[in-house]
């Protein structure tokens, strides 16, 4: 099973991930843009593990989410891993609620790490991605370009997710919520 930790999103922040990429698509040239139903914030990519992995899982998440009070996150600012000379990801990133989220990303890393969960070893980063370079190259137009004023979101819960391959593409499945008390 491929699996992640995320924060998904609510309907009106899908709604304007949707807006806010049909108004970049113009600029940017050679990617491959985020689907609005799909996009999510990931707090830990897993890759493929088995079922019998699922209890550890399950606890880590609980674990994190124990004593965490929900919290509020709003998105501003448009920005590029590696750089607007390379881009690899375009994404909107967390103007409010940063702090929290890390947190929460921190705290169930601490988690899955004492239950031998193996996890990537790149630092997080609270970023919301918006689309993926084919080719990684200079995105010169959207290096200039802004997002127009996004919903909050109110972050309550973190999900277990399952990523399927299939003909149609990449489909995401909330295995189960754990809800932040």
């Amino acid at each position: 099973m491929r699996l992640f930790f995320a924060v998904e999103l609510s309907p009106e922040l899908v709604g304007w991930v949707r807006s806010a990429t049909e108004r970049l698509k113009p600029l940017g040239q050679n990617l491959r843009w985020t689907l609005p139903e799909k996009a999510h914030l990931t707090l830990s990519f897993l890759g493929e593990l088995p079922d019998s992995r699922l209890p550890a899982l399950r606890e880590a998440a609980r674990a994190a989410a124990a004593g965490r009070s929900p919290f509020g996150l709003a998105f501003g600012g448009l920005g590029a891993f590696d750089s607007w000379k390379k881009v690899k990801v375009v994404w909107a990133g967390v103007a409010e609620g940063a702090a929290s989220l890390e947190g929460l990303a921190e705290a169930l890393r601490r988690e899955l790490d004492s239950r031998s969960v193996p996890l990537e070893k790149r630092d997080f980063a609270a970023h919301l991605t918006l689309a993926r370079a084919r080719t990684p190259g200079a995105q010169p137009k959207l290096a200039s370009a802004s997002l127009p004023p996004a919903p909050r979101l109110a972050v309550e819960s973190l999900s277990l997710m399952l990523s399927r391959m299939g003909e149609a593409g990449t489909r995401y499945e909330a295995l189960e919520r754990f809800r932040l008390e």
